[in-house]
């Protein structure tokens, strides 16, 4: 089932009585084809960052011990058109997976210390790709398909070390609010679950809780 939430956030409902867990996957469009050679890499950088503190659970131990505590798992990816938040809670704590989720695309506190944090995270990644055959093969079929070098599709999505170490807390703030718009986010939740109970859920966490 399709919902499509008053502020505009769209909603697909599957559900699967046969099995036991509840997955959910938050896709928000925005990616590296959204950025400039100045901004590169501040979609996946965010995306790091939101790990680190919520409004409701402000820091990465809480959020952790949040999700633990009810046996859940999540992890995230950008690519050069989708960041994505996804993950599987047991089916019988559908509330909370839904509230934590909502809390990572749409509460981040986005500070400082999580930049500085995670900007060193990032830059080790990049150095470990570097490494990799792969990405060598890769590189040189991508920039000889291309005579533009500073085209969108031949950035990596991690972008470059200079824009990654210029970026402040008010950078990803600013991009942040002009991304992650309710037009701009689609929510798909599968599994064992109560149809009219994870409509309600939704409505509260990712509408009623951010207008």
């Amino acid at each position: 089932k399709k919902i499509v939430l008053p502020n505009g956030i769209k909603c697909i409902l599957y559900q699967r009585k046969e099995i036991h867990s509840i997955f959910v996957d938050v896709r928000v469009k925005t990616g590296s084809f959204d950025e400039t050679r100045s901004t590169a890499d501040i979609a996946h950088l965010i995306e790091h960052i939101v790990f680190n503190g919520t409004t409701d659970f402000p820091d990465w131990e809480s959020l952790d011990r949040f999700r633990n505590n009810y046996s859940g798992n999540s992890n995230a990816y950008t690519s050069k058109r989708y960041t994505v938040y996804h993950g599987r809670f047991p089916s019988k704590y559908p509330k909370e997976a839904i509230h934590y989720f909502s809390e990572l695309a749409l509460q981040p506190l986005l500070k400082q210390s999580a930049l500085d944090k995670e900007r060193t995270i990032v830059l080790d990644e990049m150095k470990r790709d570097q490494d990799e055959i792969d990405h060598h093969i890769y590189r040189n079929i991508i920039e000889n398909r291309f005579d533009n070098v500073e085209n969108s599709h031949v950035r990596e999505v991690i972008g470059f070390e200079d824009s990654i170490q210029s970026f402040t807390e008010a950078d990803l703030k600013e991009y942040y609010n002009n991304q992650y718009t309710p037009e701009n986010i689609d929510v798909f939740v599968v599994g064992n679950f109560k149809l009219k109970e994870m409509e309600s859920y939704l409505t509260e966490f990712f509408y009623k809780r951010i207008r």
